[in-house]
């Protein structure tokens, strides 16, 4: 097992004003080793008159279960609660507060 990859926190608002409710969310990879295959998505896009662009790009479908869990906590430098939600999908998290 390795640690989770891909990181990455999203807020609701680029600003909030005191006492918002602040949204954020959370998303990861599992780090963990597995067999993946590569699959690859062709799009086509056309404009009326016939005239289009093929773009292709990969992504990777395990081929076997992950097994990693994951838990979340939240802390700030301002010394506020945090209450964390989990996703149902295991990679993502909600995290909220007031500001």
């Amino acid at each position: 097992m390795t640690a989770p990859i891909n990181a990455a926190i999203s807020f609701d608002k680029s600003i909030y004003q005191a006492g918002d409710t602040v949204t954020a969310t959370i998303t990861w990879d599992s780090g963990e080793a597995v067999q993946t295959t590569t699959v690859t998505l062709t799009v086509n896009i056309s404009n009326q008159n016939d005239e289009f662009t093929n773009i292709e790009a990969t992504f990777e479908v395990s081929t076997e279960p992950i097994t990693d869990t994951f838990t979340v906590k939240a802390t700030d430098d301002g010394n506020r609660s945090w209450n964390v939600s989990m996703g149902s999908d295991g990679v993502s998290a909600t995290a909220t507060t007031i500001a």
